[in-house]
């Protein structure tokens, strides 16, 4: 027995192993230690993770790139690819960037919709911590796609970070983030539905993403209560910009949600008809072909109120598009039906006799 033990460690210790496999077994030791450096927030470097016949149509350069850990579960890593290129396709708050003065070196995109998952052997260097301003950015990215995506993925464990264009609802109330200072925020007051004092107090129809809001963009309030906020959407920079504009005004930038008011933005003019669920149902004049159009509007941010129609030639315009096929009655939200008449109006005479020419030429003075 004693001579057998002896062979074996004999044999084994005459047989040398090569460099080449040394060395792996040397970077399989080092990946493992780095492995178990990753915690949540941290980035590392690693080889994308796709199978070899993928891997192969693309660029060697391109096949590795920093990886921000969401997680670490047993011997996987959840994490979100980073890239020096901004994504295509995502929506403002599915990605986030880091600063120019990051370790990494140069501006940064993080993809913070889809997940990827990385095991020990991809990684290529020791994972290094992300500023706590950026990781704070990216919480409340995540809490958004979540939210609004319902893209489940786990959360890093910091604080959010409130910005300009945030909207919170506080004690069951939606308001828009204006300027944030620390202790007190400055808020612009939102409603999802039409209420009697929207109009006459002049509140501007403000959208964020596909959501419509009414907001009292004329009397901001300054919070410094100790409510928990609720983080609900993330205005686009055009969005901002817009609300950036209307707080500049003096005036109200308002538009009245009455059948036959004529709205303007740039070269776009639309007759406002009725109000649906997300926008409002509207006529548009196409200047160039010279004619009417149905349009379901749900983007009213920056346009401008330059007219009304009175209900008369409404009424001749409406029955003139429903002569021509383009205008159907049923399709006429009641409420605007019983504005124009009533479906018991003799609308087969006023199609026969309606004429456009006249109101057309009305419509583009008002919007000239």
């Amino acid at each position: 027995m004693m001579t057998k033990k002896f062979w074996i460690w004999l044999h084994q210790f005459f047989q040398r192993k090569s460099p080449r496999e040394n060395a792996a077994i040397s970077i399989a030791n080092q990946q493992q230690i780095w492995f178990e450096q990753c915690e949540p927030g941290f980035l590392v470097w690693a080889q994308m993770p796709l199978p070899s016949e993928e891997l192969a149509k693309i660029d060697p350069a391109h096949r590795i790139r920093p990886y921000l850990i969401l997680a670490r579960i047993k011997q996987e890593l959840t994490a979100k690819a980073c890239s020096s290129s901004p994504y295509s396709g995502l929506r403002e708050y599915q990605t986030t960037m880091l600063a120019r003065d990051h370790p990494l070196g140069k501006q940064t995109y993080i993809d913070l919709k889809h997940n990827v998952t990385l095991r020990a052997e991809l990684l290529q260097n020791k994972p290094i911590p992300v500023e706590r301003h950026d990781l704070r950015r990216i919480q409340k990215h995540l809490v958004l796609i979540s939210q609004l995506d319902h893209i489940y993925h786990p959360y890093l464990n910091v604080p959010l970070l409130w910005e300009k264009g945030d909207i919170l609802e506080i004690d069951h109330d939606l308001w828009y983030l204006q300027e944030f200072i620390p202790g007190k925020l400055r808020l612009i007051r939102l409603c999802h539905q039409y209420r009697a004092y929207i109009e006459d107090a002049g509140w501007n129809l403000f959208f964020c993403g596909r959501r419509g809001y009414f907001a009292d963009f004329a009397h901001p309030a300054v919070y410094q209560g100790k409510t928990r906020l609720e983080l609900v959407h993330r205005a686009a920079a055009h969005e901002i910009a817009y609300a950036d504009y209307c707080q500049t005004q003096g005036k109200d930038q308002y538009i009245k949600w009455v059948p036959g008011y004529i709205v303007k933005r740039e070269d776009e003019t639309y007759i406002v008809l009725s109000r649906l669920e997300r926008g409002w149902f509207c006529l548009e004049w196409h200047r160039s072909r010279k004619k009417w159009r149905t349009r379901c509007v749900r983007d009213f941010n920056g346009m401008e109120c330059v007219g009304k129609v009175r209900r008369l030639k409404l009424r001749t315009l409406i029955a003139s598009l429903m002569n021509s096929g383009i205008v159907l009655m049923e399709e006429l939200d009641p409420t605007l039906l019983d504005y124009l008449g009533g479906q018991e109006l003799d609308w087969e005479t006023l199609k026969r006799e309606a004429g456009m020419a006249v109101l057309i030429k009305g419509i583009n003075r008002a919007a000239a």
